[in-house]
């Protein structure tokens, strides 16, 4: 008998026992995995799974720089700005704007684009002059007011308000640039926007770290997202989660990692106003998910896999993740998905990648043969995990012949 980096060998194959050595050079994952009845290619890469762990580590540094009395507060306000970004801001970075665009890969879904160098244009982020003005205070000033409020340490009144369509405004220039530039192709872009979906190009248009954590952890709901958006956060329909973009970024300093002054009194009335009137997730809905997903970054802190660096030589980790991942897919196909499968944190963390692609919805109803997508359930209980768990190492060690070991 012997022993890979997956367990205990069994005489029936599967993808697990495929050696590293056989994988395609070009991904450095096998060519083609079989889940259930169809032959794919990898739903997820190696450079996404890096791609997230570096947005993780960012969001383990803004944990890090506040107070821990702090945290749920800070979580409390980014909500709010999510859904004020949402509802305010995300409608007028429309289709119309020159730099959204989407890309198909070879296979037809959708690739997001490697971020190019910007200029030092100002950030349109969550900076919404309507709301705040232009001052932004620090995570490192956040406190807790002892009443559950936000205060801030500076000062200063701040700029005068501006109008709503100063933020919305954009160079001339710049339109008739990207105009003259893609005039031939506009018709087809615009097209494929439609059917496929938009993303951000130019790290300007990014929203502050605080805002994507939010972005993140309602994605990471996926049957609630996916109503969300067909309801009152319709803007974020057919918006691409940008991972490589707000990777590209971190690694470059240039996306903002601080929050807005906390609004006027009469601006926390009107939001107070249009929380009541959704029927979606609200603030106080995404604030318990990105904490809940707080628990998931400090586990990958744990295990070392936030570190700087840490895949930059060293991919084991990662392929034996991916392609862990695909297998427990295939046993939720051929257990007809009747168990509560527990991953384990490879696993997961791959699994939460795929849940921030566009394709995941398509991928897990047609793979699965199901009706709806592949739900994630963050908030089951610790008996419930550990019962699962318990079933899925049996299922996992009875059709693959390996111990479910991590």
């Amino acid at each position: 008998m012997k022993l890979n980096v997956f367990g205990k060998r069994r005489k029936d194959k599967s993808i697990l026992d495929l050696p590293f050595k056989s994988y395609d050079p070009s991904t450095a994952l096998p060519k083609e995995i079989i889940i259930g009845d169809k032959k794919i290619t990898p739903l997820v890469n190696i450079q996404q799974v890096k791609d997230h762990l570096t947005i993780l580590s960012a969001f383990h540094t803004i944990r890090e720089e506040i107070p821990p009395s702090s945290w749920s507060t800070l979580c409390d306000r980014a909500a709010e700005e999510y859904v004020h970004w949402i509802k305010e801001i995300l409608p007028f970075l429309s289709s119309e704007h020159p730099i959204l665009t989407t890309k198909p890969t070879q296979s037809g879904s959708i690739q997001q684009n490697p971020s190019k160098d910007v200029d030092n244009r100002p950030n349109l982020g969550s900076n919404d002059p309507t709301r705040c003005g232009d001052d932004i205070r620090t995570l490192g000033n956040i406190q807790d007011g002892g009443d559950g409020d936000v205060v801030s340490q500076e000062s200063g009144e701040g700029r005068s308000m501006k109008k709503d369509k100063e933020l919305r405004k954009i160079n001339d220039d710049e339109i008739n640039t990207s105009r003259d530039k893609n005039e031939k192709n506009q018709m087809g872009i615009e097209r494929e926007r439609k059917e496929r979906g938009m993303e951000f190009e130019d790290l300007e248009e990014l929203p502050s770290l605080p805002i994507i954590m939010c972005w993140h952890a309602h994605m990471l709901n996926p049957a609630r997202y996916q109503q969300d958006i067909e309801s009152d956060y319709h803007s974020l329909k057919k918006r691409l989660f940008p991972l490589r973009q707000v990777a590209s970024a971190i690694n470059q300093n240039k996306l903002l990692y601080d929050l807005p002054i906390p609004p006027s009194d009469s601006n926390v009335s009107n939001l107070q106003r249009e929380m009541s009137e959704l029927t979606c997730w609200k603030s106080q809905d995404i604030s318990e998910a990105v904490k809940r997903q707080g628990k998931f970054i400090l586990n990958m802190k744990g295990i070392g896999w936030l570190e700087h660096g840490k895949f930059d030589e060293e991919l084991i980790p990662l392929q034996r993740g991916i392609v862990r991942y695909h297998a427990w897919l295939d046993l939720m196909y051929s257990t007809q998905s009747k168990h509560f499968l527990v991953p384990t944190l490879d696993i997961d963390l791959t699994w939460h990648t795929h849940q921030l692609l566009p394709s995941y919805s398509n991928d897990t109803m047609t793979l699965l043969n199901r009706e709806t997508l592949l739900d994630h359930n963050d908030s089951a209980s610790e008996g419930k995990l550990d019962d699962g768990l318990k079933i899925t190492c049996k299922l996992w060690e009875d059709k693959y012949g390996w111990k479910y070991l991590f």
